[in-house]
């Protein structure tokens, strides 16, 4: 794979390893790399692009708008193929932001630890050949109005529950539901790719409908958890 024909987004607050991250990219033959210095300012670029991109480096603890944040909006708004999750902050709050941003339905191509280096992200890019083709999108996309509805109301479709971190001291704040859909012939199958189809079939609102009610139900049954594990 010639990376000379890949588009990579640098988002990084630090002027000094921005501009490192951008001469690494040259060095490996990456042409043109496009620099951000939070979320909120990568955006404003993405916004007035008509492609997206390839590979979205970017960083975790950033004004504005910080990299979870960011990534939350590059995958609801396809934005990019892939990412790259990279910061100096500690190695499990890295784990847990790329869980997250798997969960989101980010294809993630990995983590890395800050000072970047060229051999490192040629690691990284090495793998984005990986990427599951885009017929794949497709092809679920089609499903007709009678399986997607079947699949909300049976229950296929549930929520997974993704914690919401406070980057600062790594507690827990919240948590997100996202959706999953158990295909009971095809397996687990991304939201990426069943989505469109929900809303090209005018059903997204039966869908949050049914994750709204069992996420409620969840909650009830965590606290009554909690409680009786406190009376113990």
């Amino acid at each position: 794979m010639s990376l000379g024909t890949l588009q990579v987004m640098v988002v990084d607050d630090h002027a000094f390893e921005r501009r490192m991250a951008l001469r690494f990219l040259t060095d490996l033959g990456i042409r043109e790399p496009i620099a951000a210095d939070d979320g909120a300012h990568a955006l404003e670029i993405l916004g007035a692009r008509t492609e997206r991109l390839d590979i979205i480096i970017c960083d975790l603890d950033m004004p504005r708008m910080d990299g979870v944040a960011f990534l939350r909006n590059v995958a609801e708004r396809k934005l990019a193929n892939a990412v790259v999750v990279a910061s100096g902050l500690d190695t499990s709050l890295l784990h847990a932001v790329e869980t997250m941003a798997r969960a989101y339905g980010l294809h993630v191509l990995g983590k890395v630890e800050k000072p970047l280096s060229a051999d490192k992200l040629q690691r990284l890019f090495d793998k984005y050949h990986d990427l599951q083709p885009r017929t794949s999108a497709r092809r679920h996309s089609s499903s007709p109005r009678p399986e997607l509805m079947d699949a909300i109301v049976s229950g296929q479709m549930y929520p997974v529950y993704q914690p919401k971190i406070v980057l600062d001291t790594g507690e827990v704040a919240g948590a997100e539901a996202l959706v999953r859909w158990k295909h009971p012939r095809q397996g687990s199958i991304s939201p990426g790719t069943f989505l469109p189809a929900i809303e090209q079939q005018d059903l997204l609102d039966a869908l949050t409908d049914r994750v709204l009610d069992q996420a409620c139900i969840d909650r009830q049954a965590w606290a009554a958890a909690a409680s009786r594990s406190a009376c113990r």
